[in-house]
């Protein structure tokens, strides 16, 4: 029987998620591949092609007479690479979930309003969440100029591709931003949010957006655990790039 190439690879990518998601623990025996077989609705050489594509990609392991096992992995950070956080989580966390925890019309902090010129005007916030492996890995808190958040709504708020959807729902054009990246020390919220002690190092990044006008338009914080998210760049030196 051939095997049909978009079928493995749907198990592949179904079971792999599962492992990614821990529905299949660490250390535990998997189904046969017949039981694969019933379950997907494909040929046995389909299901054991996934499964050896798995084991290539570490995630399971193979014992003669005693079957398949997820393998034990050390905790991996998540890597963000050059900043595009929804591209990173598609790639490399994709079971990774956002929740939103607050959102509201307030007056901004002080550096905050210097950002976006609010000068006694209120200003949208969104605090949000997202969860990796039922932990906290990260959150942000999204300030943006009332006039740019009439579309917004509980539901895209949570999309990982939030900002994407933001711009186009807004029709922004977006000239340059600024970001700034930095190590502190956790305060109350932050601990509180991300389960860990207050005073622990957190990186938190801080980005400004502009439009074409050179007028800010919104402020993203966001701060990450750093036993679980790692940043990452390239640079491109003679063609060649370094990470």
């Amino acid at each position: 029987m051939l095997m049909n190439s978009q079928e493995y690879l749907k198990v592949y990518e179904n079971l792999k998620l599962r492992i990614l998601n821990r529905d299949y623990a660490a250390g535990q025996k998997i189904p046969t591949e017949m039981q694969f077989c019933q379950q997907y609705h494909v040929s046995r050489i389909t299901v054991r092609h996934a499964l050896r594509l798995l084991e290539k990609d570490g995630l399971l392991e193979r014992f003669q007479g005693r079957g398949t096992f997820v393998r034990a992995m050390k905790p991996a950070k998540l890597p963000i690479t050059e900043m595009g956080f929804a591209k990173s989580v598609k790639k490399y966390a994709p079971g990774l979930s956002r929740v939103l925890l607050n959102s509201e019309l307030i007056h901004a902090p002080a550096d905050i309003c210097r950002f976006l010129r609010l000068e006694g005007e209120k200003c949208f916030i969104a605090i949000r969440q997202d969860i990796l492996n039922q932990e906290g890995i990260a959150f942000d808190r999204a300030y943006i100029r009332l006039e740019h958040c009439r579309s917004i709504t509980e539901e895209v708020l949570v999309e990982i591709d939030f900002f994407e959807r933001w711009q186009e729902s807004e029709k922004i054009t977006l000239a340059f931003y600024e970001e700034i990246i930095e190590s502190i020390a956790a305060d109350c919220q932050t601990a509180s949010i991300l389960n860990i002690q207050e005073g622990t190092a957190v990186l938190k990044s801080s980005e400004v957006y502009y439009d074409t006008n050179d007028k800010a338009i919104a402020v993203f914080e966001s701060y990450y655990r750093g036993d679980k998210v790692k940043l990452t760049s390239t640079i491109s030196l003679n063609g060649k790039k370094y990470v």
